[in-house]
């Protein structure tokens, strides 16, 4: 039943939140059905975290609470709009508490080497200096260009000097939602959300795919934007070559973001001077 009402002496009102303590493996908590956006992909995405957490690492229960206000069933004429409304992409969630498995390495490998303009996006924390360096060695490696925050840290980790970071992430991302410049067909995120606005509106305008890889417990995506989560140990995925071997990027796409983030850094300093 709706929040407002708990504590009140309605009829079957329960308060549900956390009831079970530590015996589960996950709580989440919804709001009643109010037509609100993204309200459909974020049932997606707490259903999706709620079977990933009851699969992995150890299988166990999990808790969610689905809120609903009187009347509990839509009308009839009702039934044939509801079944007629198109359906939120699907999430995918994919747990690995130590690193990646064969098969999950795989199964992103194929997104990536399916991907011409795959970009690595880059939010802030403390990721510290080993994690930053493999990071800075994959994208040398593979050309894959990092659109990185400034609180991330890594336009100051040390032996990056062939990485191909661009260090405007707010500029860049709002020319692409204007279409100034050609947007990834994959944004491979590492780490927490970025803090901008951009990128969200980039994301829902143009309904790009993302693939987002947090620290086992993490799953972050304050947008609702349809994802595969992958849920694990950052290093070891960034260590794990089958994952990443076929990237291969359109140089020339690289090559103009790459020159649109210096020319964006000349006119700053410019600026500046």
């Amino acid at each position: 039943r709706p929040q407002e009402l708990v504590g009140t002496g309605a009829n079957q009102v329960t308060d549900q939140a956390k009831i079970f303590g530590s015996h589960v493996r996950f709580f989440g908590d919804t709001a009643p059905p109010s037509n609100a956006p993204h309200e459909g992909n974020h049932a997606g995405y707490l259903i999706g975290r709620a079977v990933s957490r009851a699969l992995q690492p150890i299988p166990g229960p999990v808790h969610v609470n689905l809120r609903f206000r009187e009347p509990f069933l839509p009308a009839p004429e009702d039934c044939a709009l509801l079944e007629a409304e198109s359906k939120p992409r699907a999430w995918s969630f994919f747990g690995s508490g130590s690193g990646p498995s064969e098969e999950q390495a795989l199964a992103v490998g194929s997104m990536i080497r399916a991907a011409k303009r795959p970009l690595f996006l880059l939010g802030p924390g403390s990721y510290g200096q080993r994690l930053l360096g493999r990071l800075a060695e994959l994208s040398e490696r593979s050309g894959v260009p990092v659109l990185a925050e400034a609180a991330s840290g890594l336009a100051f980790c040390e032996n990056t000097s062939r990485l191909r970071l661009v260090h405007r992430a707010e500029a860049a991302l709002e020319a692409m939602a204007r279409g100034k410049l050609a947007a990834p067909d994959l944004f491979i995120r590492l780490g927490a959300p970025l803090t901008g606005r951009a990128y969200g509106r980039l994301l829902a305008a143009a309904n790009l795919p993302q693939l987002v890889f947090e620290e086992w417990g993490e799953a972050r995506e304050p947008g609702f934007h349809p994802s595969v989560m992958v849920e694990g140990n950052l290093e070891a995925w960034l260590a794990t070559p089958s994952a990443w071997e076929d990237a291969r990027p359109d140089a020339a796409w690289a090559e103009n973001l790459l020159r649109f983030d210096a020319e964006i850094e000349k006119s700053v300093e410019e600026h500046l001077a």
